[in-house]
C-alpha cells in the first residue's frame, strides 16, 4: 500500500489535534475563573503539543516528497486522495474529513477563548480605573483653558 506511511502520520496528527482541542475546551472554565497559574500550565501543555505537531508536519512533508519526488511544490492531501485507489482512498478521505472537522472546531473554540480573554482584560482595566480614578474627574473645578498633564502610573501592563 503506497500511502500507509502518510496515513500513519495523518493519524498521529489527528490525535495531537484532538488533544489540543480538549485543552481549548478545558481552558474556558480556567479563563472564566481567572486562574492565571492554571492557564499558564495549559499553555505549556499546548506548546508541547504544537512542538509535536511541527515534528509530524515535517514527517508529512518528507513522506509527500518521497511519494511525489518529481513535484516541486508540496502535494496536498486532496491530491493524494485523488491519486489513491480503493481502501487507501477511503481511509485518506476519512482522515482528511476528521482533520478538517477538528481544525474547524479548534479554531472556533480558540476564537471564543480569545474573546473571553479580551473581556477579562477589559474588566480588569475597568476595575483598576475604579480604584485609581483620573485626577481631573475627582473635582468640579471650572475649566481654565489650560491642560494639566496628569500621568498616573498604570498597574496593568497591556504589552504582555
Amino acid at each position: 500500500m503506497k500511502y500507509n506511511g502518510l496515513i500513519r502520520i495523518l493519524d498521529k496528527e489527528l490525535q495531537i489535534y484532538e488533544q489540543l482541542y480538549e485543552l481549548t475546551i478545558k481552558k474556558v472554565e480556567i479563563i472564566k475563573k481567572g486562574k492565571i497559574e492554571a492557564l499558564n500550565e495549559f499553555m505549556k501543555k499546548e506548546q508541547k503539543l504544537v512542538t509535536n505537531m511541527q515534528m509530524m508536519e515535517n514527517e508529512r512533508h518528507k513522506e509527500l516528497k518521497r511519494l511525489y519526488p518529481a513535484e516541486t511544490e508540496l502535494v496536498t492531501i486532496s491530491r493524494c486522495i485523488r491519486d489513491a485507489e480503493g481502501k487507501e482512498k477511503a481511509i485518506l478521505q476519512n482522515v482528511y474529513e476528521r482533520l478538517s472537522q477538528i481544525l474547524q472546531r479548534t479554531k472556533q473554540q480558540n476564537e471564543l477563548n480569545q474573546q473571553l480573554l479580551v473581556n477579562s482584560l477589559q474588566f480588569v482595566n475597568f476595575s483598576l480605573q475604579l480604584f485609581h480614578p483620573r485626577p481631573d474627574t475627582m473635582t468640579y473645578q471650572p475649566k481654565t483653558g489650560k491642560q494639566e498633564n496628569y500621568d498616573t502610573p498604570s498597574l496593568f501592563n497591556s504589552e504582555a
